[in-house]
């Protein structure tokens, strides 16, 4: 379970990090709903993690989106992990690779 020493907490959820990021991220923002018509989304964050809500983000789009359509994902961290790390956390979840 990756956790940060700079926050003193847990990148995601223990039981479920796909699904809180599906209700935080996904839902929370309303995203499928709201790029289901465009042809070009622009999404930005702060706080990359382990790029759980990037990958889930990904897997969702290729869903719904429609065929010609273009996600731009931006995001900014101050305290990136190292790519060795990333991997270990998202190892959990098939479909997912670093």
């Amino acid at each position: 379970m990756p956790y940060s020493t700079a926050f003193g907490d847990h990148f995601y959820c223990r039981e479920d990090g796909r699904a809180e990021c599906g209700h935080v991220f996904l839902a929370g923002n309303g995203l499928p709903e709201r790029w289901k018509s465009q042809e070009r989304f622009a999404i930005g964050e702060l706080g990359f993690g382990t790029g759980l809500n990037f990958c889930e983000t990904w897997r969702v789009w290729q869903g719904l989106a429609q065929p010609k359509a273009r996600l731009h994902f931006v995001s900014f961290e101050l305290y990136p992990m190292e790519r060795g790390s990333i991997a270990k956390a998202l190892a959990r979840w098939p479909q997912i690779e670093a």
